[in-house]
């Protein structure tokens, strides 16, 4: 029987260590992003994702993004939404964030109309996160929870989509209560990101162990 050096030993319980808890990030921008009012319309070529209540209407927001390229397994998953300017009279407002059901094709070419506003703010809860002025000019990271995760990996291959609305409006006072202000840009990918964690293909696996199988090898041709 051979006998590997303590050395050897530890290389190996070391690289099926890093095997086991392998993985990889990923950062996706949406190809398609806005908002729908509250009387059925989205501007199809305005990107700005603005949230709230401006003052006239009030509008709920919407991200779409590609998983067409991505087939491994998705563990964890973070929002990340620029906010150039933000106003309310209260310390803060809460952003919340859900699924989305509406047919993705109506969503972008703006037909969704009411039942896609209502779809925005409402359905299975991912993330909600509290935004005052002091958070103008940052940007807002949410962890997404185990909901959003199961909705990512279902999706896998297609398209993917986040709502997102703000649930502390107070609409009979009047005022303006809008978070993600000045955000009618041109491309759809500035200023947000979603960032995945994933496990790496079996390929990466199998290089780690095929570095093992060579390092036990190398053991036993040393004694």
């Amino acid at each position: 029987m051979y006998l590997l050096s303590q050395r050897t030993n530890r290389l190996i319980v070391g690289l099926l260590l890093i095997a086991s808890i392998c993985h990889a990030d990923m950062i996706l921008h949406p190809i398609d992003r806005g908002r729908y009012a509250n009387d059925g319309y989205h501007e199809t070529l305005n990107a700005a994702y603005g949230v709230g209540y401006g003052g006239t209407f009030i509008n709920n927001n919407f991200f779409v993004f590609n998983l067409g390229g991505l087939s491994e397994e998705v563990l964890s998953a973070e929002l990340q939404l620029f906010n150039p300017w933000s106003i309310s009279p209260d310390p803060f407002e809460t952003y919340a964030t859900y699924d989305v059901n509406t047919d993705l094709t109506s969503l972008m070419n703006g037909s969704g109309g009411t039942n896609a506003f209502n779809d925005l703010q409402s359905g299975n809860s991912y993330a909600n996160v509290n935004i005052s002025s002091a958070d103008n000019g940052t940007t807002i990271s949410m962890t997404l929870n185990a909901q959003a995760i199961q909705d990512i990996n279902n999706s896998l291959g297609g398209l993917f989509a986040i709502g997102g609305t703000v649930t502390t409006l107070d609409i009979p006072r009047g005022l303006q209560e809008e978070l993600f202000g000045f955000t009618s840009t041109d491309n759809p990918a500035d200023g947000v990101d979603l960032r995945l964690t994933i496990i790496p293909e079996p390929s990466v696996l199998g290089l780690l162990l095929l570095g093992c199988g060579m390092l036990i090898l190398q053991g036993i041709r040393n004694r």
